[in-house]
């Protein structure tokens, strides 16, 4: 099929020697539809069909002109197969276009013209149209209930078996599925695949794999479940492992199901169905995005999706529908409590690694059935479990129950901070979560924790003045202390960890009082005076590790950023820029995130004008930044402070010579506006325009330098 001119034209040239039948006669008025990626048919425009033999050629011809401005809709050549269309009802004509591969459709007004062209194709390819009787959707001769006949399952008929899997039409895709299931076909393919690897016949292996992949993509699930049910799917993953495209690098999907991947039943279901699919989803999961997804279509993507989707939501119903499951769970981890032998702590584990597994498949569901799961589990008082889950010896435990209280700091940070609040005097499950952001070895563990503190410590997520207070009291005056001393030199030598851990603690820590400073206001202020951190996390500019120095730097940005005296001051006072400025000059030439946020703070400083720290910088650090050129954020600066001086000096009046600047700016601009100038006579001036450096990504951690002072 192709869209434009070229059928027509030819058309139009030998149309003196083509019979013709359609015309404008109203019976013969259709609907073009096509099959598009999403699986679903959509309309391409109505028009009137003309079916052409062509004598010259031996050919025929459909086409199909827009009844709107008769352009044209459909350029057709007839297929020649025996089984390349199929009649649909009394109204409707369907086929694959053998060299586009699209799906192709045409419904009748009217059943007079259906049965016309209906006719018509099939004499000029030798068939009696008698013999092709009409399928009805809801008639029991329809694909739903039609028993087709597959080609016979041997090895010497591969290639046809191939074939004829490997064409199938959308609307026999249906059919099909249902005589495979019926006719216990896969199990025959099977048994073929068995004898093929005795022999290491590697060839017709291949096949086998191309036919399984066809298979998939007839895009049924009720043979995809087929595929994957209990009997089958172990060698259906075996046929998998013969891709002749990984020839060289043979994947092993049956080891991985036989010796790697381990399901442990932590509890027993009410209902065995849902085991069974809770297995099939993992197996659909694995299909999709290990085995095959580079040879899958979007609508097979699609349809494996659905099916795994509408499978959680199955399963999660049916957990939902247990009423004992969730507080057995619950139970028998509180049981477990102060148990330390190997059998315990793995019991613990599988428990935390069960609800973690319901938590992810209940983000499958509607809002409100995940929200009343959540409610469900904090109903069962899951908050009182992490205590133990979080000191679990076993780090995939630890990590379980992070991402568990993560999920619930989301879902309602309010009951997390009630709960926290209520375990007075000593608060173990807030100091847990503090003492994961300073001890603990995994460094995705220190994150974690650190993006929980940052949730609960938001007050935009705080509902209540009286909760924010008390929460906020508690933290300041019980655990903020306890975060900084990560910034003690001694802090290595009182609590063992290696470089790597205090630098992941140093990161993260100064990031989270970066987030402090930003939404604290008075509390964090007040912290910071009394506890010296501002010069603390200077000293962390010194660091052999740029990201370090980098969190320092966006710390200071924060501070400057808030345009609040007190800062300044205190910055003043304690000579804060000295580490800053030592740190741009030990970054010398390198274009990086050091120096583009230096930068950035300095430029901000110029911008906002403020005067003081204008006046601190220029006073005490001229002679080391005069020479930076490339940008003229310095030498902006040095102007603002010369103007700020002078400004002071006149007790607030603009000095003379600024005000004869600028009565002669305008003097100008009235002069030259009021000149009657054509313009053809105007002349332009080109201004060369100052070179900046430009951000280049640079290739591993090597930095792009540039000469200091070079504009």
């Amino acid at each position: 099929r192709v869209h434009g001119g070229s059928f027509a034209a030819r058309a139009n040239n030998m149309h003196k020697t083509a019979t013709n039948t359609g015309a404008s006669d109203p019976k013969f008025r259709v609907k073009v539809y096509e099959l598009n990626e999403e699986g679903e048919w959509s309309d391409k425009g109505t028009g009137n069909v003309q079916f052409q033999v062509v004598q010259s050629v031996d050919a025929a011809y459909m086409f199909v002109h827009s009844e709107e401005n008769s352009s044209l809709l459909l350029e057709s050549k007839v297929i020649m197969d025996d089984d390349a269309y199929q009649r649909q009802g009394d109204t409707i004509i369907s086929w694959n276009e053998p060299f586009t591969r699209q799906d192709l459709a045409l419904s009748f007004a009217e059943s007079a013209g259906c049965q016309d062209i209906w006719e018509k194709l099939c004499a000029v390819r030798g068939i009696d149209p008698n013999m092709v009787q009409p399928t009805y959707e809801d008639d029991s001769s329809s694909h739903h209930h039609q028993h087709l006949n597959l080609p016979p399952a041997n090895v010497a008929n591969l290639g046809t078996i191939l074939q004829y899997f490997g064409d199938v039409s959308p609307l026999n895709r249906e059919p099909i599925a249902a005589t495979i299931i019926q006719d216990d076909y896969i199990k025959q393919l099977i048994a073929i695949f068995k004898t093929l690897e005795e022999t290491n016949d590697v060839e017709r292996l291949h096949q086998m794999f191309m036919i399984f992949r066809s298979l998939v993509t007839i895009n049924e699930s009720s043979l995809l479940e087929q595929l994957m049910n209990d009997d089958n799917y172990i060698h259906v993953f075996g046929i998998f492992e013969y891709d002749p495209e990984l020839a060289s690098c043979k994947p092993n999907h049956r080891d991985f199901f036989k010796n790697v991947v381990r399901f442990r039943q932590v509890s027993a279901f009410q209902k065995p169905t849902v085991l069974n699919s809770i297995h099939q989803n993992f197996r659909l999961q694995y299909l999709k995005d290990v085995v095959l997804p580079r040879v899958l279509d979007d609508a097979t993507f699609g349809t494996l999706t659905n099916v795994i989707f509408f499978t959680s939501v199955e399963i999660m119903q049916q957990i939902q529908s247990d009423a004992s499951l969730i507080p057995d769970l619950f139970n028998r981890f509180r049981s477990l409590h102060g148990l330390n032998d190997a059998q315990s702590r793995q019991q613990q584990a599988d428990i935390i690694g069960m609800l973690q597994e319901m938590c992810n498949l209940s983000k499958v569901l509607q809002i409100d059935a995940r929200t009343a799961f959540l409610k469900m589990l904090n109903d069962h008082s899951i908050l009182s479990i992490f205590e133990d889950a979080l000191t679990h010896p076993n780090l995939k435990c630890r990590v379980s129950a992070l991402d568990l209280l993560n999920l619930c700091v989301n879902h309602d940070p309010s009951a997390v901070r009630v709960f926290m609040l209520s375990q007075e005097p000593n608060y173990p499950l807030l100091d847990e979560v503090v003492k994961k952001i300073l001890h603990d070895p995994d460094q995705g563990s220190k994150g974690h924790a650190t993006e929980i503190l940052r949730r609960l410590l938001d007050p935009d997520s705080m509902d209540q003045s009286l909760e924010k207070n008390r929460f906020l009291n508690l933290f300041y005056e019980v655990f903020m202390e306890k975060l900084i001393v990560v910034f003690n030199p001694n802090f290595i030598k009182d609590h063992p960890c290696t470089k790597a851990e205090l630098n992941v603690a140093k990161h993260v820590i100064c990031e989270l009082l970066t987030f402090f400073v930003m939404h604290h206001g008075y509390r964090v202020k007040y912290f910071v005076l009394r506890n010296n951190v501002v010069s603390k996390i200077c000293e962390l500019m010194s660091e052999d590790e740029r990201y370090i120095a980098l969190a320092a730097v966006r710390f200071l940005r924060a501070c400057i950023g808030l345009k609040d005296e007190f800062y300044f001051r205190y910055m003043i006072k304690n000579d804060s820029f000295a580490s800053l400025v030592q740190l741009f000059k030990r970054n010398s030439t390198k274009y990086n995130l050091i120096n583009s946020a230096i930068i950035d703070l300095f430029e901000f400083i110029r911008k906002a004008n403020l005067k003081s720290m204008i006046a601190y910088v220029a006073q005490n650090y001229q002679a080391d930044l005069r020479h930076i050129t490339y940008v003229d954020t310095f030498s902006a600066i040095w102007l603002e402070y010369e103007k700020n001086r002078e400004f002071a000096v006149t007790g607030g009046q603009i000095p003379e010579t600024v005000q004869e600047q600028e009565i002669n700016s305008r003097d100008a601009e009235e002069i030259y506006f009021s000149r009657d100038t054509p313009d053809n006579d105007v002349e332009f001036t080109e201004v060369p325009a100052q070179a900046g450096p430009a951000l280049v990504p640079y290739t591993d951690d090597e930095d792009t330098t540039f000469p200091m002072g070079q504009s």
